[in-house]
Parts: structure tokens; C-alpha cells; sequence
């Protein structure tokens, strides 16, 4: 499904084993975000739209997919952030977007915001202090008419992506009230600002219902993981929490599978995983190696 054209050929020429010079997810546990909703690999096409990571200004936005690669027989890592359910899978030159508190000693090319990419087998083995982004916001969509919604049968996924801003919060603070608990006691003494962080736990057995619970809450800036049990799906979700310290994160295991990744223009991409009972929503790289051979050339030929 990739475009075979020189970046092809040279970045082909120059690595040993092709698949390692992608960023590249399994093929089997993850998804990317489009306006229906989650879409496994095959379901995507070259100029579908799916929600991407702005860098440059620190928000979600969708981009279309300028490429889609797929490779087989590639070496994925599994790691985890020590007993959280923050959890993924990837090939060791799999970029990850970190924030930098700092403008020195570091040698990565950051952006305004101070965001930068690094290989998974860079970080990893560093096991330095540093922030890797894992959720941001979303502003898009519009007001929609709820008088046609019913609580099942309803694609609630799709709703969530489209909608508001302000539904979005209204449908999210409804759901924790009817389903969830806010697990983090309020300081009386604190005074509450937009950047307070809160820990809410939700518990929910339909699927639907859960996933669109997950999703609004990590399109509102907040930090989401699903532990998926036999009867009933635990959702752990703490506001206002886009960075996560990847000190704590681990390389767990490893194992040979089919890879995928898309191409967009902002180099980052929203995915969902699912490994073992957890599911994980999560900001990640672009398909590497070629994107940037592309991105040089093109800026040769202006």
C-alpha cells in the first residue's frame, strides 16, 4: 500500500531489515481515530481523515492520510509504565512526541511549544526523566440535536468525535455522576483552577458505552486507561494530565508480528491499543524513515 518511489527504494537500500525503518504499530491491537470512529488498519484508505497531534500549536486535529505503510514479520516491543494500565506496542524506531521543561541540553529539534520526537529504542534505554505526551485537546465539532439519540443502538463514538466542545464535557461530568466516582478527594483548602488535576474511576459493562466514556475524556486533555474485566470494563482517568513520565516506563516483552503505520503531515497520530485487558488511548509518531526523505525533497523543490 506504500508509494514505491525513490524515498521508497533508498530507505529500503539502507536498512538491513525493512520493516525496522518504520514507525510502525501491530497490525492486530491498533486503530486510528477518524469521524466514524475507530478503523483497524484495512479500513483505512489513503485520503481518509483521521485525528492527528499538532506539535507545532498543542492540539488534536484531523489530517488526511497521505500514506498508509504495511510490513510483515516485524520485530514490536511491548512496554508498560509500572503498575498503571499506560500501556503499548511498537518497533524500536517507533517516534514518540516528549515535552522538554527545558530549551538546553537536549539535542533533539523541538518545536515552539517545546515538543520533540525520539525513538522508542532511544528512551527506553536512556530511562531518562523525561515527559512523553499521551493525551491533548480537542476543540473541533459542533453542536449536535440529541432528540434522535438513544442510550443503545446509537454509534456514541462517532458522536463524541463530532460534537461539541461543551457537549462533550456536559456528556462527560453526566456520565462520572450516573457511573463513575471521582476517586481523588477535593482539598477544601486548594483553590480549583482550569489546570487542577482530578482522578475519576468509571464502571461500566456495555462496551459501546465505556469506549465513548474513554474517548471524550482523553479529547478533554486527560490521561485514560481501560482495564477490560469479564463483566464489567474499569476506566481509571485523571484531568488535565497530557504528560506521563516515561522514567517509569519499561520494555516488557517482545514478539514477531504484521506492522502498519499511516503517514500525515503533522508527523503524530491518535491511536487506541489493546493488549492483554487493557486498552490504552494514546498520542504516537508518524511513519518515519520515508516522511522525512519525502519532506527533504519537497523542500528542495520549492
Amino acid at each position: 500500500m506504500s508509494k514505491k518511489d525513490y524515498c521508497y527504494y533508498k530507505v529500503k537500500k539502507n536498512y538491513k531489515v525493512f520493516p525496522s525503518a518504520y514507525a510502525c504499530l501491530p497490525k492486530d491491537n491498533s486503530q486510528a481515530l477518524t469521524k466514524k470512529g475507530w478503523v483497524s488498519f484495512n479500513q483505512l484508505k489513503i485520503d481518509d481523515e483521521i485525528m492527528t497531534f499538532n506539535l507545532n500549536e498543542d492540539y488534536l486535529e484531523f489530517q488526511k492520510v497521505k500514506n498508509i505503510h504495511e510490513y510483515d514479520n516485524a520485530k514490536v516491543n511491548t512496554a508498560r509504565s509500572g503498575n498503571t494500565s499506560y500501556m503499548f506496542e511498537c518497533t524500536d524506531n517507533h517516534e514518540w512526541i516528549f515535552k522538554s521543561k527545558s530549551t538546553r541540553g537536549n539535542l533533539y529539534k523541538k518545536t515552539k511549544k517545546g515538543y520533540y520526537k525520539q525513538k522508542f529504542s532511544d528512551f527506553i534505554d536512556l530511562n531518562s526523566n523525561k515527559h512523553i505526551k499521551v493525551s491533548s485537546k480537542y476543540n473541533g465539532g459542533k453542536d449536535i440535536v440529541l432528540g434522535d439519540f438513544l442510550k443503545y443502538g446509537t454509534n456514541w463514538i462517532e458522536f463524541i468525535v463530532n460534537c461539541s466542545h461543551a457537549q462533550r464535557e456536559s456528556w462527560f461530568y453526566s456520565a462520572i455522576v450516573y457511573d463513575g466516582n471521582q476517586m481523588k478527594k477535593q482539598d477544601s483548602n486548594r483553590v480549583l483552577t482550569k489546570d487542577y488535576c482530578q482522578s475519576f474511576g468509571f464502571k461500566q459493562k456495555d462496551e459501546i458505552h465505556t469506549q465513548a466514556v474513554a474517548l471524550c475524556a482523553f479529547l478533554r486533555g486527560s490521561t485514560v486507561g481501560i482495564n477490560k474485566g469479564e463483566n464489567i470494563n474499569n476506566l481509571s482517568i485523571v484531568s488535565n494530565k497530557e504528560l506521563k513520565n516515561s522514567s517509569n516506563i519499561k520494555k516488557t516483552s517482545e514478539r514477531v508480528t504484521d506492522v502498519w503505520c499511516p503517514e500525515v503531515e503533522n508527523g503524530a497520530w491518535v491511536t487506541k491499543q489493546s493488549i492483554d485487558n487493557y486498552d490504552v488511548i494514546t498520542i504516537t509518531g508518524n511513519s518515519a524513515a520515508i516522511a522525512k526523505c519525502r519532506k527533504k525533497k519537497a523542500k528542495k523543490k520549492k
